[in-house]
């Protein structure tokens, strides 16, 4: 009796694990399998939106970067150190998150990144100012669109803070970008 007891109470600890997770959900935490199983899903939002959003960092503090070397308009250098400060700052409060969560986020370029870079490099320094305007313009607008919703959903408290912390952060540089933009228009 007491083997089949055992034999049966191993067995059903071994269902959730085989059918939804790689571990069964903790004694005591009053999730069911599903829970897990939706836990794991948000989880996996929060790591992806965190590399996400790390990986935007890095783009723009390389593109700021680039810009301070090589642009001869103070406007472009203020607002080129601006972002920079602004980005770096928000990319080691990530790494903390993540670090918090035992996420390792890779700071490397992804390929499309890496061509924005090289496109801006390479370009005539009497079009780079405005191609960077672009590039900047084009990347805030493309995040804003994408990451509206996305980290404010979640329910770990840290990633949602932080992505209100960043929307912030973004909205306010798109702004700073668009009234440097407005001032070299009238300018030239």
């Amino acid at each position: 009796m007491r083997s089949g007891l055992i034999y049966c109470l191993l067995f059903t600890v071994m269902i959730p694990v085989s059918c939804k997770e790689n571990k069964p959900p903790a004694a005591g935490s009053g999730l069911t399998v599903t829970d897990a199983h939706d836990s794991a899903n948000r989880n996996y939002a929060d790591i992806k939106y965190l590399a996400k959003v790390y990986s935007s960092v890095v783009t723009e503090n390389t593109l700021n970067r680039i810009a301070i070397r090589r642009s001869e308009d103070p406007k472009i250098m203020n607002l080129a150190t601006g972002l920079l400060a602004s980005y770096d700052s928000l990319g080691k409060k990530i790494e903390m998150i993540a670090s918090g969560k035992n996420i390792q986020l890779d700071p490397k370029l992804r390929f499309d990144q890496k061509n924005h870079i090289s496109y801006l490099e390479n370009e005539a320094q009497a079009v780079f100012d405005r191609e960077y305007l672009n590039v900047l313009i084009r990347e805030h607008k493309k995040f804003l669109e994408d990451f509206q919703l996305t980290g404010t959903n979640s329910r770990d408290s840290a990633v949602s803070a932080m992505a209100a912390e960043v929307l912030k952060a973004v909205s306010a540089n798109y702004a700073r970008i668009m009234i440097v933009q407005a001032e070299m228009r009238r300018t030239n």
